[in-house]
């Protein structure tokens, strides 16, 4: 997954504007990745919390 993001400002620095770029794709792929380790770590901690089969074979 890919994004722009835009810098603006008065007199902005386009070689500072290019590291921060920079920066920003080498750093959000690490903190995507944190959180989805997050959300899996938690997925699993309430299974009795489903609905039960009799409610599955329901038909509507």
């Amino acid at each position: 997954m890919g994004g722009i993001v835009l810098l603006k400002g008065k007199n902005g620095d386009a070689e500072a504007e290019e590291l921060l770029q920079e920066l920003f794709r080498l750093l959000a792929p690490l903190a995507l990745g944190e959180a989805v380790a997050q959300l899996v770590e938690r997925d699993d901690r309430q299974r009795d919390r489903r609905a039960g089969a009799q409610l599955l074979a329901v038909k509507i």
